[in-house]
């Protein structure tokens, strides 16, 4: 129950965090609250290696939700630890540490998740079927609020330990 508030307080701190703490409080558009997610996940993912330099990847998201994160890392990062990388191929996911795979599942977008199976990466997308196609989170809107699923299974084919902090908030992917 503790660990449970403690992680509830953390949220709540984010969401400070995102939306500035200035006297007339606002509320967060959807594009930050999925930005604030994405960074975060870093710090509830443990990789195989020991990493000192983090790249989130990023195919087929908003233009918004691109300004959105890249502005959320430059404040947020210390020290140029986290860069955030528009992909322009295939190719060059041997580089990425988080995948976001925003808009449909095009073949370019199954191409990358396909891929992302077969190395130590973190997925992230919004579509429907994106635990079953082998994704490891899923954001998704839940009435007002964006939630997350997470393919457990698929974390742990690609060597991924996500903390339990992490998964008591989640919902687990069946597969």
């Amino acid at each position: 129950m503790h660990r449970r508030l403690t992680l509830l307080s953390s949220i709540s701190l984010l969401l400070v965090l995102v939306c500035g703490a200035s006297a007339e409080p606002r509320v967060a558009s959807e594009l930050e609250l999925k930005a604030a997610y994405l960074f975060n996940f870093i710090k509830y993912v443990e990789f195989p290696e020991k990493l000192t330099h983090i790249n989130i990847c990023l195919h087929s998201a908003e233009a918004e939700f691109e300004s959105q994160l890249f502005a959320f890392v430059r404040a947020k990062s210390a020290s140029d630890s986290v860069s955030v990388v528009k992909l322009s191929g295939a190719r060059e996911i041997h580089n990425c540490h988080v995948l976001f795979l925003g808009g449909e599942n095009d073949p370019a977008t199954a191409e990358l998740i396909h891929k992302a199976r077969e190395l130590p990466i973190l997925s992230v997308g919004e579509n429907e079927q994106f635990c079953n196609e082998g994704g490891i989170v899923r954001l998704y809107r839940d009435g007002t609020q964006i939630r997350f699923e997470i393919n457990l299974a698929q974390a742990r084919k690609n060597f991924l330990v996500i903390s339990s902090k992490l998964l008591q908030l989640a919902k687990i992917c069946a597969q």
